[in-house]
């Protein structure tokens, strides 16, 4: 028979719902027409369907032997690894799918299997929940070695309460170098940011000035972080690695033996381009209407939400002209060609304390903010669709959104 027609036919009773009928016709295709992935696939993506599980990783490990450079097989036996809890299988198949798919699939496709492969060596690989908890708990940030090869790049907006404490907790973890663009901030951000590099005089921290309202995170963060690269370079202090840090974002290193400097420069650094590292968001027993500015920090915060439950990347990147940063910061394209560039920050130990939800207060402004961010973007409505339903609710409800939802977010957090 005639392998397209026939396949588009077989496809056709599976929507169907002559699953077996359906079936037949894919188990089939693949004995006559051995060299050909497509039938093999969706066969395995059937069975996956019908909830025969081990039958769909048999189709998509027959998908790998009969074309091994494709993407496709890899993936999907992945994503049902995930569902079943398999991340030492997971990380097989990534393993494989690194070496096999380098050069051979789409910058797309191959920017998956890094994706994939940081967030599964985080969960695997990491520190255990209990132990990781405990270490964030201590309310602390090791002192690290300085960094003179890196530089840290924010977008801030009405981030008075924590920028003070994200800028310490960077220039402990390291950072001497810092690139800020404040958008409009009204609460007092800017004299913060001041503060910060008046007390840290050995510093250089660059503040310009954002007037535009757009959510346009990604280009505004590349063209913050080119600035930052061609004046330090001017300057005489050349960096290479880019830190892209939100103002309520602190790196934390929960091994003590293990600074970012040393993460930085461990094995084979040269060939490394991009850093991962995964959320632990803080939150409280009980919401905040504002934080206490005598109080440490920290302390307003007694509890930790790990990777190991919601596993949300993010990552700094060796600079290139090319290197372009995902709205959010969660992942840089045209970086990374080979997995083996990639460093897992959480087997060192490193993950990235936020704190998104530190009080009513602060929920309003950020809610506001985003919304009007929002209102000014002409871009896809996919991006920050979050924040436009929030203003929605505010701007419908009123003060007693924002209670709910710091309370929501806390009562979610701890249990």
């Amino acid at each position: 028979m005639d392998y397209l027609p026939a396949l588009r036919d077989a496809v056709a009773l599976r929507d169907d719902g002559q699953l077996d009928a359906a079936m037949d016709r894919f188990k089939a295709l693949t004995t006559e027409h051995p060299d050909r992935i497509e039938a093999v696939l969706e066969a395995g993506k059937l069975a996956q369907k019908r909830g025969d599980w081990q039958d769909a990783l048999i189709w998509y490990r027959d998908a790998m032997g009969v074309s091994r450079h494709n993407f496709w097989p890899y993936y999907l036996s992945v994503k049902l690894k995930q569902q079943r809890n398999d991340h030492p299988g997971c990380l097989e198949d990534l393993e494989a799918a690194g070496r096999e798919c380098r050069g051979r699939v789409s910058e797309e496709e191959y920017d998956n299997i890094v994706k994939l492969t940081s967030d599964l060596r985080t969960v695997v690989n990491g520190p255990p929940a209990a132990e990781l908890q405990a270490a964030l708990l201590r309310n602390t940030t090791p002192v690290g070695r300085a960094l003179p090869n890196a530089v840290r790049v924010s977008l801030i907006k009405d981030e008075a309460d924590v920028i003070y404490e994200s800028l310490e907790s960077s220039y402990l973890s390291g950072f001497r170098y810092y690139a800020i663009a404040d958008n409009n901030s009204s609460d007092g951000t800017r004299q913060e940011i001041d503060r910060f590099a008046a007390d840290r005089a050995d510093c250089i921290v660059y503040v310009v000035s954002d007037p535009v309202v757009g959510y346009f995170q990604a280009a505004k963060t590349m063209a913050v972080a080119r600035m930052a690269i061609t004046v330090l370079q001017g300057l005489g202090h050349p960096v290479e690695w880019v830190f892209a840090l939100d103002g309520d974002e602190m790196l934390y290193a929960s091994d003590p033996a293990c600074d970012l400097f040393g993460i930085l420069d461990g094995p084979d650094s040269a060939n490394k381009r991009m850093l991962s590292y995964c959320f632990c968001n803080a939150s409280s027993s009980f919401p905040h209407q504002r934080l206490d500015p005598d109080m440490d920090f920290l302390r307003h915060f007694d509890h930790y939400e790990t990777f190991h439950r919601n596993t949300v990347r993010k990552v700094a990147f060796r600079y290139s002209a090319e290197a372009y940063l995902e709205q959010g910061n969660h992942y840089c394209s045209k970086v990374v060609t080979d997995v083996d560039q990639l460093i897992v920050g959480a087997e060192f130990g490193l993950v990235l304390r936020h704190f998104p939800v530190r009080s009513i207060e602060h929920v309003r402004k950020k809610i506001v903010n985003g919304g009007k961010a929002l209102q000014a973007f002409n871009g896809s409505n996919a991006l920050g669709g979050h924040w436009k339903r929030d203003y929605e609710l505010y701007l419908e409800k009123g003060e007693g959104y924002l209670s709910e939802k710091v309370r929501q977010y806390h009562a979610r957090s701890l249990t």
